[in-house]
């Protein structure tokens, strides 16, 4: 057994969202089911109103045909499996209250309500710190007139 990895920057919209997507072809589970999957793994997940629309549509117009290519492609696929491992996923989103659900993205983006935004430091990420140098009106490329 495997267990996909996917993954965005903060984790909230874009990665849920192909979770959830990937959830729903692969078992028989519903948008909202599979949404309630993934926040069982990670309670921040959020889809933001375009995605979920996506799933949506993707659900009611392209998910019965995607299943029925993938049986006929992986007629070994053990949905069991993976519709039980839904279920404890579902029994941990039913567990957690709604309230215990962070505000938004990772710790290292927020700052603490204390400090002002003129005094305090800016706000680091994980992403290595690229140091550019401002580009010199030399060096910028001409543009020519829009046609």
């Amino acid at each position: 057994m495997f267990s996909p990895l996917c993954f965005s920057l903060a984790g909230v919209s874009r990665s849920a969202t192909i979770a959830a997507a990937y959830i729903m072809s692969v078992t028989t589970l519903t948008c909202k089911d599979a949404l309630k999957v993934v926040r069982g793994a990670r309670n921040i997940a959020n889809p933001n109103y375009g995605f979920h629309s996506q799933l949506r549509e993707y659900e009611s117009y392209i998910l019965t045909a995607e299943r029925k290519r993938l049986k006929l492609k992986y007629p070994d696929l053990n949905q069991e499996e993976d519709e039980a491992e839904c279920a404890k996923m579902i029994s941990v989103y039913h567990s957690n209250p709604p309230g215990n659900v962070p505000v938004a993205g990772p710790s290292w983006r927020r700052r603490s309500s204390t400090s002002s935004s003129a005094s305090s430091s800016p706000v680091s990420s994980p992403v290595h710190h690229l140091r550019l140098k401002p580009r010199s009106a030399s060096s910028s490329p001409k543009r020519g007139p829009l046609h």
